[in-house]
């Protein structure tokens, strides 16, 4: 395709004069991006088909086999040629704006050493529609949303019959010129971990069974605040049975979470704190066992690059105790509501849909349901949390009378 040319003759001057090596690469380059943004038309990738797919799942498999109901998939996405329009929303799509990454590849001089001419932004727009329409010509990509309106551009997709797999081999690794404009002499380095674990490792022919290359059964499961708390009670008993040999947590485990023979914990940033650090290390090692704590210092985080160069002041740092205003009035507020809420017994569900009013149309008029409202309006339930909240703050008297915002009937104001 990229030697015919017939396919190139009406086009700009840089891509008539071009060789067909050089036409080859700039139009890989294309390709490849295209397919990392899965601009990609198959089944597999459609929306209805995936949900096809989750419906057979959900009936014919059991878990952890099964596609979860809240697993997101990824979905196919359309490449339009042209610049991000003003308020535009984020559709999943693609914009290739001759601005962007591949307009600046296309503007480089290395790409067109041949060409003298400076090209600008205009031009790399007309340049990218061009090369797109050869690729169309080819067979390596096709129109699947066509403009309408003047003004519109084709949206296109890579069929996936255009594609060709390969087994890589782990000597060298991919180079993308969008972003690594100059390769180093010695070439990308591939990671040898990954390709000794993807050898050796995940290979089912290689696994030996009893050793630690079998990886068949293996299971983790996350433990955050999102978790309902009885899957989550029930996942802790099965991490500390060893019956779940990997959790992921957010810091919901950071505090009041006791894994008796616990040996590893690793985390995948630095602590905000000390105190945090403390925490989270001490979930393992308990009842002078030994553990195994490390932890990931990324490059693009200030905070972790400092504490990178500093250990000790992360992992043998000083716990400062928090300091908290007792006078402060939005936090004294929230309180008062919290014990009011409390003593209503309410349960507050999983979402705003066990609380409020959405079913009325178009435009729901979000009331509180009726058996919310009856909780909240309870007598019993604010004399209670009135008798409750008068004692804690008369725990803190002395420091209230220093507080210009108080006065005896603040408390009321509050619970009205």
């Amino acid at each position: 395709m990229c030697a015919a040319e017939d396919l190139w003759q009406y086009t700009h001057p840089v891509l008539v004069a071009a060789t067909p090596e050089t036409r080859r690469h700039v139009c890989r380059v294309l390709l490849d991006y295209m397919r990392r943004e899965l601009a990609i038309k198959v089944d597999y990738l459609n929306p209805t088909h995936q949900e096809s797919l989750r419906q057979l799942s959900s009936q014919r498999l059991r878990a952890p086999w099964a596609m979860d109901e809240n697993e997101r998939l990824e979905h196919a996405s359309i490449l339009f040629p042209r610049s991000r329009q003003k308020e535009e929303e984020y559709g999943g799509n693609v914009v290739l704006s001759s601005r962007g990454g591949y307009g600046q590849f296309i503007r480089r001089f290395t790409t067109f050493s041949h060409y003298h001419e400076k090209i600008n932004t205009q031009e790399t727009g007309e340049i990218i529609r061009q090369i797109l329409e050869a690729l169309r010509a080819g067979g390596l990509v096709e129109i699947v949303h066509e403009a309408k309106n003047p003004g519109e551009v084709h949206g296109y997709q890579i069929p996936a019959s255009a594609l060709i797999w390969k087994v890589g081999k782990g000597q060298k690794a991919f180079h993308d010129p969008i972003r690594v404009p100059r390769l180093p002499a010695e070439g990308g380095r591939t990671n040898p971990f990954f390709v000794d674990f993807y050898r050796t490792v995940a290979a089912p022919n290689l696994a030996i069974p009893g050793t630690t290359n079998d990886l068949q059964g293996l299971e983790a499961h996350e433990h955050t605040a999102q978790v309902p708390s009885d899957v989550r009670e029930e996942r802790e008993r099965l991490f500390r049975d060893g019956e779940l040999p990997i959790l992921y947590c957010s810091p919901t485990m950071e505090l009041g979470v006791d894994i008796s023979e616990l040996n590893a914990v690793n985390m995948r940033n630095v602590p905000p704190t000390p105190a945090n650090y403390a925490q989270r290390s001490g979930r393992a090692g308990r009842s002078s066992q030994p553990a195994l704590v490390f932890t990931y210092c990324t490059m693009g985080s200030p905070h972790n690059q400092y504490y990178f160069k500093r250990p000790m002041l992360m992992v043998a740092g000083a716990v400062t105790p928090p300091r908290l205003d007792l006078t402060n009035e939005d936090l004294i507020r929230a309180h008062i509501h919290s014990v009011w809420l409390a003593e209503t017994g309410l349960s507050l569900g999983k979402s705003l849909k066990d609380l409020l009013n959405l079913t009325d149309g178009d435009e729901p008029s979000l009331k509180v349901l009726d058996f919310v409202k009856d909780a909240l309006d309870s007598d019993s339930a604010r004399k209670k949390a009135h008798q409750r909240a008068k004692a804690i703050l008369i725990s803190i008297e002395d420091l209230l009378k220093q507080a210009d915002w108080y006065s005896e009937t603040w408390l009321e104001g509050v619970l009205n």
